[in-house]
């Protein structure tokens, strides 16, 4: 669901980002430069996606090794042998 909205927003809104007015369909140089301002716009959002990742998933390695098995112990007790 919140892909979607998110989806329906960036759409809703890159035109209006891009300064792409009501005729553009028109205008072949002022569609040009709104394509390019709008692939310019979406390939920013992903990288900022990527960055947001990056920083927000967290990585196993960085974990102590008893703060992992105790998580992993927590979650299954009873299919996991104890460490």
């Amino acid at each position: 669901m919140a892909r979607a909205a998110g989806l329906l927003l960036v759409v809703a809104a890159l035109p209006l980002l891009a300064n792409l007015p009501q005729n553009a369909a028109q205008n072949p140089g002022t569609l040009s430069h709104g394509f390019h301002v709008s692939m310019l716009t979406c390939a920013e959002l992903f990288l900022l996606g990527a960055m947001v990742a990056w920083y927000g998933i967290g990585r196993p390695g960085r974990l102590a090794g008893s703060a992992r098995h105790r998580h992993c112990t927590l979650a299954a007790p009873t299919l996991a042998p104890p460490p």
